[in-house]
């Protein structure tokens, strides 16, 4: 029997209750021409959905976008800008039509989107100066800040300062009354602008030209609120929630304890991943704390009093943060059921680690050991030995997107490796891993290793793991291995499958296309599920290279995240002469 009145009914709520954005949008490039057949990415950022459309031939594209709350647009090398995003309304029935335009300028996202610079590495240098509007002589120009609050009155009085990694020298002042501060700096160099506590907040660059006077305005609403400093800890004492102010996110952080109800009246701390300073605060009787954080940051919760982590928490991502907000979040701290596999052995692979002897062991010889990628995730690779040989490569190296840490299991948590870091990255061999697609690889770990082979036989042994394993299989983290004589302008893909040059990768091997070169890590009892956290695995491969004994190889690894830097892969590599 049929029911059309139900099927109507069924059909009415489906609409009324449905929420979409309808998007024109037109890319144009850094000249205000139109950008025709380009792949445009949408990927929504909570499901990951991911929505592909090309351009057409006036720049132009449609899109509906039904699902989610936040899709982020990325264009080809530009990812993750937040202005390009579309906010899909949380009105049941609401439909917005939106027409958009954007310009495509690569060069000036790169430098408004340079990875952070870990300053306490740099032996940079203090200047005070005085804050003087003096014409700048030959070979030197100036830098004009004028500073204003929110309500457009001068921000007076106000450490300001401007810092040139080159010339590892910051130049420091205050605002007049007037919230302006002059600079006179040496010409063809860039330089960081930076408020108060703020580093980084924009930039200002001198071309080759004496005598350049460059104006820059800038707004900031200072913070009106205490935190006490001691070392690396920053604590904050809220009784209400604080006056926003710019680049902090006044965060309601609300913890609760598995199966325990609210973790109440604790000191609890909250770690800027990047610079490791510990936001402080306590918790009130309902287990609720509110921190000011500065935005630019990933931050993970730290226990203040007790040992309670499994595992560790993302609290916030402020990467993409920009202007003031606020927010809130709860989360869930427990306690440690299961220790990590204290059977691996983790190593460093400098020069004066056991990588040359491992090696060595193995009838190869390093000669040099390099990362040309230059913007690495900190302890993205390692020299690992795992006794109970749980992956298939009992020691090699281990190259991961994300932390070496968060690769070590037990495979206990999901998506455990988690490093939102959107370190763009494009060479000549990852772009050779990219040509079937239209996206971005991010988060790239390359490793280039000189090798004299003992042997007229090079063997490489390697396999893949992954934390997209099974959801996200379009998201197709990569790994591949190039070979061929020091010096060589190009080298030669030798990774491979079923015999054939490839790269190894999450939608070439998966449940659905090679499944019997794959390996689910869901079963408890496995020395893969107790040592690695990885959600799924490829099978080892073997490959065999004819290479000249005495001669000088150049050995590249690279392994990279695709599409977005969220859940991280990590490869396995070990390498003999046989």
């Amino acid at each position: 029997m049929k029911y059309p009145s139900l099927f109507f009914l069924c059909s009415l709520c489906s609409s009324l209750f449905s929420q979409q954005v309808d998007l024109t949008l037109t890319a144009y490039d850094s000249q205000g021409k139109p950008m025709p057949s380009i792949a445009v990415n949408f990927i929504e950022t909570e499901t990951r959905e991911l929505v592909t459309v090309k351009t057409n031939a006036e720049g132009k594209l449609h899109v509906v976008l039904k699902k989610g709350k936040l899709w982020q647009i990325n264009v080809l090398k530009i990812v993750d800008n937040h202005m390009w995003q579309v906010v899909i309304p949380q009105i049941p029935g609401a439909v917005s039509t939106q027409s958009r335009v954007i310009t495509y300028d690569y060069t000036k996202w790169l430098r408004e989107n340079r990875p952070y610079v870990n300053r306490k590495l740099l032996d940079l240098k203090t200047e005070h100066v005085k804050n003087q509007n003096k014409a700048p002589t030959t070979g030197f120009g100036q830098v004009r800040l004028m500073v204003r609050k929110n309500d457009k009155k001068p921000l007076a009085q106000y450490p300001v300062a401007i810092t040139c990694y080159k010339l590892l020298k910051t130049y420091a002042t205050a605002t007049n009354l007037n919230g302006e501060a002059f600079f006179t700096v040496p010409i063809d160099n860039e330089y960081q602008v930076d408020i108060g506590e703020f580093e980084n907040f924009t930039y200002a660059d001198l071309p080759n030209r004496s005598g350049m006077v460059l104006e820059k305005a800038i707004t900031f609403e200072p913070c009106t609120f205490h935190e006490t400093i001691k070392g690396d800890t920053l604590v904050q004492d809220f009784s209400s929630i604080p006056q926003p102010c710019t680049r902090r996110n006044i965060l309601t952080l609300t913890v609760k304890v598995t199966g325990g109800g609210p973790y109440a009246n604790k000191v609890i701390g909250v770690k800027q991943v990047e610079t490791g300073k510990i936001y402080q605060s306590k918790t009130n009787g309902e287990g609720i704390a509110i921190l000011a954080l500065p935005f630019g940051y990933h931050y993970e919760y730290e226990d203040g009093e007790e040992d309670l982590l499994a595992r560790k928490i993302q609290v916030d991502d402020l990467t993409r943060a920009f202007g003031r907000s606020i927010s809130s979040k709860t989360i869930t701290i427990s306690p440690k059921k299961q220790k990590r596999a204290t059977k691996v052995k983790l190593f460093i692979p400098e020069k004066d680690s056991m990588i040359y002897k491992h090696f060595a062991n193995n009838k190869v010889k390093i000669t040099d050991f390099r990362k040309p990628s230059g913007n690495l995730v900190s302890g993205s690779y390692v020299l690992y030995v795992d006794p109970d040989n749980g992956v298939g490569i009992a020691s090699g190296l281990l190259m991961t997107t994300g932390t070496v840490q968060e690769a070590i299991g037990p495979n206990d948590f999901p998506n455990a490796s988690y490093a939102r870091n959107w370190m763009p990255c494009s060479e000549t061999d990852l772009d050779k891993m990219n040509q079937t697609h239209d996206g971005n690889f991010f988060d790239a770990c390359i490793l280039e290793i000189d090798i004299v082979p003992t042997t007229n036989t090079l063997v490489l042994e390697y396999l893949l793991g992954s934390e997209e394993y099974e959801e996200y299989l379009e998201f197709d983290d990569s790994f591949g291995i190039f070979l061929g004589e020091k010096g060589a302008q190009s080298l030669s893909m030798v990774s491979s499958v079923s015999g054939a040059s490839s790269k190894i990768s999450v939608s070439s091997i998966n449940p659905a296309v090679h499944n019997d070169l794959y390996r689910a890590n869901a079963t408890p009892d496995t020395k893969l599920y107790k040592t690695w956290q990885y959600d799924g695995f490829t099978q080892k491969f073997v490959t065999k290279v004819n290479v000249e004994k005495g001669k000088t190889y150049t050995l590249k690894l690279i392994i990279a995240d695709y599409h977005d830097s969220i859940y991280d892969s990590g490869a396995f590599v070990d390498f003999k002469c046989e």
